[in-house]
């Protein structure tokens, strides 16, 4: 399988990890170190004006906490474009005209190290 398959792969069986809610899924697409960015973050953590968390186990926990505070958020991927590592996606937030800029960068065994999240 060539690298850009691979990167395809890896951001459609996140993407449906997300939709199904399966937090144990999401987390073996991750590094131990990985870092992300959200606004969303302060849904959870009010406090966190950086909007950045640190470490798998943080953003697992995020992600189980935010579930409680977002509803039926799942999306579809409209675009993927991969420059070397950094993969770019374009999503949308079924029933609504929300739109999410999502960057991620794999390491070399293709394990998300940083995930950033925009939205319009």
């Amino acid at each position: 399988m060539k690298f850009d398959e691979i990167i395809k792969s890896i951001s459609d069986d996140f993407t449906k990890a997300w939709n199904d809610w399966d937090v144990d899924k999401m987390k073996n697409y991750l590094t131990d170190y990985v870092i992300i960015y959200s606004p969303k973050i302060q849904l959870v953590y009010p406090d966190n004006v950086g909007c950045k968390l640190e470490g798998k186990d943080q953003v697992i926990e995020y992600w189980k906490q935010l579930k409680s505070k977002i509803e039926n958020y799942k999306v579809v991927q409209l675009s993927v474009c991969k420059d070397n590592r950094e993969v770019k996606t374009v999503n949308r937030v079924v029933g609504s005209d929300i739109i999410v800029y999502e960057t991620f960068v794999v390491n070399e065994y293709g394990k998300i190290e940083y995930l950033k999240y925009e939205y319009e």
